[in-house]
């Protein structure tokens, strides 16, 4: 009966201590991810300000004239028809080309709407 005892106790031991290191593991392993979630959307960011700088820059674009706009609006200032027909226009001749990896473009809309600027780079 003694070796029965001895043997359950090292086995529920031996239980506990593979549970507490599954246990830290599991933590360590959900911190790095988290970390590494904030550091990619940090990274891709920091990307998407570069390119936006860089669509200013190379269109000589006045941000003071222009209103920026992402893709995923609905609206871009147009009213629903012409929004939706803008978008279908930059859908049809600039998403269907796009890779993955690919930025979204950009839409750079002049604020007297007499014109639209599509940069090939986007900006979160």
């Amino acid at each position: 009966m003694k070796k029965v005892m001895v043997t359950l106790a090292v086995t529920m031991c031996a239980a506990s201590l593979f549970y507490g290191y599954t246990n830290i593991y599991a933590k360590d392993s959900l911190k790095i991810e988290q970390e590494y979630e904030i550091y990619a959307k940090n990274e891709v960011q920091k990307k998407l300000s570069e390119t936006y700088d860089d669509a200013i820059k190379t269109f000589k674009i006045n941000q003071s004239d222009y209103t920026y706009y992402s893709l995923h609006e609905t609206d871009y200032g147009l009213g629903k028809d012409e929004s939706t027909t803008l978008f279908m226009i930059i859908f049809n001749d600039v998403l269907k080309k796009q890779k993955q990896g690919d930025f979204e473009p950009g839409l750079f809309l002049k604020k007297d709407l007499s014109e639209v600027v599509l940069s090939p780079h986007g900006r979160q």
